[in-house]
């Protein structure tokens, strides 16, 4: 897991392209990378901010390579999460070869516990 950014597109709308290196990607919200601050699908509904449950994730389904444009709205009367397939790229041999090589990564006080560093 990492974080990436959303980009603020105005009236509390946040957005980003996702591109999935799998199959599959399972994600979650969080606010100011905080894990006590996160968003997250029950039900049909978006819940948070509040501490992230472990299995409450959204699921994006599809092929290694499809890019999906992601849109999370938080204002005083809205708390919704969209998304929609925009294309497909296919990925790299060197993207493919880095899905299978072992890789360690360390998550610590030092970022807050809010950035998961690769050790390289």
């Amino acid at each position: 897991w990492c974080t990436q950014a959303m980009d603020p597109a105005g009236n509390g709308l946040y957005t980003l392209e996702i591109r999935l290196l799998s199959s599959r990607g399972e994600f979650y919200i969080l606010r100011n990378r905080d894990s006590l601050q996160a968003f997250f699908p029950r039900q049909g509904s978006v819940l948070g901010p509040d501490l992230w449950e472990p299995g409450s994730t959204w699921l994006l389904e599809g092929r290694a390579g499809d890019i999906f444009h992601l849109e999370f709205q938080r204002s005083a009367e809205q708390l919704s999460l969209r998304w929609s397939y925009l294309r497909h790229e296919a990925l790299s041999q060197q993207e493919q070869d880095d899905l299978l090589r072992t890789c360690y990564c360390v998550l610590g006080s030092w970022t807050g516990w809010r950035d998961i560093q690769p050790m390289v």
